[in-house]
């Protein structure tokens, strides 16, 4: 038998097949590129906004909570000195009663016996006085001025209290204030007593007589001392100060003791701080910063 091998017949089709070569490869890699080229920078664009809304979202939480809790310790500094203040205003107001009531009647001894149990009423009065107009106490002595201040943690008692040579209660601020006031007591400015060798802050608490005429004031101290500490202790976060002012704006209480009484905010070297001053003595509350 005779097999006849038969070559395959040439295909007509002229479709070839094209293998996949570098320039596919470089089309898919520029595609992959563009699209990186465009992505990239919104990405990170939109990290760099997501973090700094996080960071102001963060530092206004912090911000926030620094304020209560600085809101928080200022509240309790204001009452305990409220408190502080009200409880010496109202010796100062027990005494002008008590000298009022009897002042026609009372000896010089008598005040010996009255003043100390009670200006030792208020642990933290430093002292008080009882202070006659010239001739009211007796016509034939000038002054009567019986006065009593802490020694040694105990309430002394002075029979006269000396001013100095040629200074007269009479022209104190603290007497001055309250001859012509329809108030029950007025507070001093703050003041350095040389006599007691501190500052301090007094109420004054006039009496009269029975037809209603001005005779006298009734004071009592209060030590700065004492306030101080409670400003200079306020501190929410490391490195935090606290002061107090009076209102025409000189130091009441500051770290620097140099300061007390003696230098005014509104003259500070530094004018950040001097035109914060300034503000601060124009609103009575609100918030503000100096570098």
């Amino acid at each position: 038998m005779k097999i006849q091998a038969k070559q395959p017949e040439k295909s007509t089709s002229n479709l070839k097949c094209k293998p996949k070569g570098k320039s596919g490869k470089l089309g898919i890699k520029s595609v992959k590129y563009e699209i990186l080229f465009w992505l990239l920078p919104a990405v990170l664009a939109a990290m760099i906004v997501l973090s700094f809304m996080g960071y102001y979202t963060s530092k206004r939480i912090i911000q926030n909570s620094i304020n209560h809790e600085m809101e928080l310790s200022l509240s309790t500094a204001v009452e305990k000195i409220e408190k502080s203040l009200s409880k010496n205003r109202m010796v100062a107001e027990a005494l002008a009663q008590a000298v009022q009531a009897n002042a026609n009647v009372m000896a010089a001894d008598n005040y010996r016996k009255l003043m100390p149990p009670l200006l030792s009423s208020n642990p933290e009065t430093f002292g008080g006085g009882v202070w006659f107009e010239p001739y009211s106490y007796d016509p034939q002595q000038q002054y009567f001025s019986p006065y009593c201040m802490l020694e040694n943690g105990k309430m002394t008692y002075f029979d006269d209290y000396s001013l100095g040579e040629g200074v007269y209660y009479t022209d104190m601020e603290w007497y001055t204030n309250v001859k012509d006031t329809t108030q029950s007591t007025v507070w001093s400015a703050p003041y350095y007593d040389e006599y007691a060798k501190i500052s301090m802050v007094t109420a004054s608490s006039p009496f009269y007589d029975a037809s209603g005429k001005f005779i006298g004031v009734a004071t009592t101290d209060i030590d700065l001392t004492e306030l101080q500490k409670i400003i200079v202790s306020l501190q929410v976060n490391e490195g935090d100060k606290a002061f107090l002012l009076d209102p025409s704006g000189t130091y009441i209480a500051d770290n620097d003791s140099a300061k007390l009484l003696k230098a005014n905010i509104t003259q500070e070297s530094n004018t950040a701080l001097a035109e914060l001053g300034e503000t601060i003595l124009v609103q009575k509350q609100g918030t503000g910063s100096f570098e």
